[in-house]
């Protein structure tokens, strides 16, 4: 079956659900580019509905919760959303004070 993107180590994202785009190191001015064609080309190939694994993103800045929410709205345009999974600590923080934690889905753990 397929494996999430990005070529994460498995059991880092359900590598069985190719809904699933798994994102690493940081997301921010420097990454934001490649990241939002590649996040397009995820919601083009595997539908309205992805899930974004963060658990190995360590770092994400306002070009990245940017990128985010306009991936939100274009998936939402689709009749879709998306789900955030596993971020670390720093990104669910980030999450938390932006009240973007209140907008996505945002699931701690690994389980649907």
């Amino acid at each position: 079956m397929a494996q999430p993107d990005q070529g994460v180590t498995p059991g880092a994202a359900r590598e069985l659900d190719p809904r699933v785009f798994a994102a690493f190191d940081a997301i921010d001015a420097t990454t934001v580019g490649p990241l939002r064609q590649r996040l397009i080309a995820h919601l083009d190939a595997h539908g309205p509905h992805i899930w974004i694994d963060l658990g190995g993103v360590d770092f994400i800045d306002s070009t990245g919760l940017g990128l985010l929410i306009s991936l939100l709205r274009e998936a939402r345009d689709r009749g879709g959303d998306i789900r955030l999974l596993r971020p670390t600590r720093q990104v669910h923080r980030v999450l938390q004070i932006t009240g973007l934690e209140r907008i996505f889905e945002v699931e701690p753990s690994a389980a649907v």
